[in-house]
């Protein structure tokens, strides 16, 4: 009896896993929706195809978004920047990254990797914002195409950081961007 009430309490301070969730499709309802229902550390995985999405995905948790490859797994922007005149709002951008104060303790990895983001000259692409002086440390930004970030104001960018961000963006294409990447602050 004392051998089983050892094993479950080493079984119970096991910690969690992360999971990968592999989506039916990249809509995007399916992503939020995925997203609301993970945990810091997971991934979630995107086929194959191309998907328009009409709203901005915000996050907020480190994680991993993954499509199938850039030439294979395509979102494509119907979503209008809200301010196109600031180039820093985070409005403008199709996927938004502010991780709130749990997150920024934690610092988890955030990593989105391939896939194509055709802003569709409507918005920018990546928006990283942690304007606190606490570092997010574990950004990863790589093997994607982010392309035609630009709007009628022609202020938009494919991928902005402003504040403590730090890691890596690499092995990226951009292509028709008014500015590929820009940092602030």
């Amino acid at each position: 009896m004392k051998y089983i009430i050892a094993v479950l309490i080493l079984l119970a301070a096991i910690p969690s896993w992360a999971s990968t969730t592999v989506l039916g499709d990249g809509e995007y309802a399916t992503v939020s929706a995925a997203y609301s229902a993970s945990s810091p550390g997971d991934t979630l995985v995107i086929p194959s195809g191309s998907w328009v999405w009409s709203s901005q995905l915000v996050i907020t948790k480190g994680l991993t978004i993954q499509g199938a490859g850039r030439t294979l797994t395509t979102i494509t922007s119907n979503y209008d920047a809200s301010d196109p005149t600031n180039t820093f709002a985070p409005g403008n951008f199709l996927i938004v990254y502010q991780p709130d104060e749990t997150e920024r303790a934690a610092d988890n990895l955030i990593r989105i990797t391939g896939i194509t983001l055709d802003l569709n000259n409507k918005c920018g692409g990546i928006g990283l914002f942690n304007v606190t002086t606490t570092p997010t440390t574990k950004l990863r930004i790589d093997n994607c195409t982010i392309k035609n970030a630009t709007n009628p104001s022609g202020s938009m960018r494919g991928i902005m950081l402003r504040g403590h961000i730090w890691g890596v963006i690499d092995s990226n294409v951009f292509q028709e961007n008014y500015k590929s990447i820009d940092s602030y602050g």
